[in-house]
């Protein structure tokens, strides 16, 4: 199991992006766990969701936000936000 910590920038979702269900509306998004951390400590970004054709014709993709995963294997990831300073002077 993992624990995805990620903040989606809602400024940038257009109402036409959005799906009517049963429910009321959503936002496809596409969410990947890299394995490399990019150059502030996130290893996780979300998109908005393409079709099969989009992605054929290799269309750029909508960013919505980025993250971290926080939690894996039942360990807490060593650079989660979450995660106490090992170095505290108390």
């Amino acid at each position: 199991m993992k624990i995805i910590s990620i903040s989606i920038n809602v400024d940038k979702i257009d109402k036409s992006e959005l799906i009517l269900g049963k429910k009321g509306r959503y936002l496809p998004l596409t969410i990947i766990v890299n394995d490399k951390k990019d150059n502030y400590g996130n290893d996780v970004v979300a998109h908005l969701s393409q079709s099969e054709e989009e992605r054929k014709e290799k269309k750029g993709k909508k960013y919505f936000g980025n993250g971290r995963v926080i939690y894996s294997s039942n360990t807490q990831v060593k650079d989660s936000p979450e995660q106490p300073e090992d170095d505290l002077p108390f």
